[in-house]
């Protein structure tokens, strides 16, 4: 797969000429700006599911135009609440499919067209979660607290409910955990209330989520399991694709390698079939990482591949800085150690502008490891011990205690 076409790569190559000695320049070219393919006959058993999803297409967002035409006409034809609430629809639709950028405009439109209150507020939370998904949860956070006063103000319990589900996936995709298990279990309560069937389902595999986290699996999979009959009755595929991928992220965890590609596999197909780039970005990374753990260093590096394309479609720079992440670890095991070290810190420096601190305390952590293997033991124990203070500020104990110990027999 060429990921830089010609006419790019040359005027980079010729940027970086600018700016760096020759020699520098020329060695960065080799190591970095190779167009890469892989190859079939290098990945052993590629069924025909793997290769329908290393060979489908990432494309650019090509339902624009017909939203644009549903836009004009609804204008036209409907009543303004009419018309307002199909911009809302509209706007979680481009979310849903990845067309951020597209979705923001629709944002726009209705700021400056709507004085519906509850539309307003509906809009702000699209907004927040627009903000939420590429990392930026100040911003997110205002959006979310804007909508709920007027939902409090409405009495709306259903916008009170999916503001509390969003606040809590901020605060989980930060990793204060307890704080977003009492979101959820707020928002729970009141979609249950207002009987929100799918707001339901939403909450009980975000709970399954923490679940899986904690460890508790069955509990993890009577809420993952509940989700999905309440998504089959009513038909929401793209809930249904990200239950089978949390079920494949709680088998992955058991190391239950086999049972959780089929849950990705099911996962993407619904995903390639129906364009729902962000569970295809993720599913995809998961398969990867499954892949390295089989050993399948070759056929992880495709699937991380397909991965940073729909990332990149997305500019979700969480899932970028994580598929970075992945792919040095990849390149570890495959002694491509320049391009293992230049995506970890890739990752590394996206994580720290995004401040989530479990992801910078990993990338060290990966950084440590590989000048281990490349006998650098100054740049291991820097690494290890910037790992160290991370997994501090999170309290994560076991990390604690086995980086603690790797520390002290490096001064041994």
């Amino acid at each position: 797969m060429t990921i830089i076409n010609p006419e790019f790569k040359d005027d980079l190559i010729q940027i970086i000429g600018n700016y760096f000695p020759r020699v520098e320049a020329l060695e960065f070219s080799r190591n970095f700006l190779i167009d890469t393919e892989f190859r079939k006959d290098e990945i052993s058993r590629l069924s025909d599911i793997d290769r329908s999803q290393l060979e489908f297409q990432v494309k650019p967002a090509k339902n624009r135009f017909h939203i644009d035409r549903t836009i004009t006409i609804a204008k036209k034809k409907l009543r303004s609440e009419e018309y307002s609430n199909l911009l809302i629809k509209l706007s979680e639709l481009c979310v849903t499919h990845g067309m951020m950028n597209f979705a923001r405009e629709i944002v726009a439109k209705i700021s400056n067209e709507s004085r519906l209150r509850n539309v307003i507020a509906k809009s702000l939370l699209v907004n927040s979660d627009i903000y939420a998904r590429r990392g930026n949860w100040n911003n997110s956070l205002v959006e979310v607290r804007k909508a709920r006063k007027i939902f409090e103000e409405e009495k709306d319990l259903l916008g009170l409910a999916n503001c509390e589900n969003i606040t809590g996936t901020i605060y989980g995709e930060r990793g204060n955990l307890i704080k977003a298990k009492e979101y959820f279990e707020r928002s729970l309560k009141l979609a249950e209330e207002v009987k929100d069937k799918k707001l339901t389902a939403m909450l009980l595999i975000n709970l399954g989520i923490i679940h899986n986290i904690y460890e508790d699996y069955d509990a993890a999979l009577d809420h993952f399991n509940d989700a999905l009959r309440k998504l089959e009755e009513i038909g929401d595929l793209r809930r249904i694709a990200e239950v089978r991928h949390n079920i494949g992220m709680m088998y992955k965890e058991q190391k239950y390698y086999h049972s959780a590609l089929q849950q990705f596999d099911s996962a993407i197909s619904i995903a390639i079939r129906n364009e729902y780039h962000p569970i295809l970005a993720i599913s995809y990374i998961s398969k990867a990482e499954i892949l390295l753990g089989l050993e399948e260093y070759n056929f992880a590096a495709a699937v991380s591949e397909k991965a940073m394309e729909v990332a990149h479609l997305l500019e979700d720079k969480i899932t970028i800085a994580e598929v970075y992440k992945l792919q040095g670890i990849i390149n570890r095991y495959l002694n491509h150690y320049n391009a293992s070290e230049n995506n970890l810190l890739s990752a590394l420096r996206i994580n720290k502008k995004l401040d989530i601190q479990l992801n910078i305390a990993e990338c060290y952590f990966e950084l440590s490891v590989l000048y281990s293997e490349l006998n650098n033991t100054y740049e291991e124990k820097k690494n290890l011990s910037m790992a160290l203070e991370y997994y501090r500020k999170i309290n994560a104990q076991e990390h604690i205690k086995n980086i603690e110990v790797r520390l002290q027999n490096l001064v041994n």
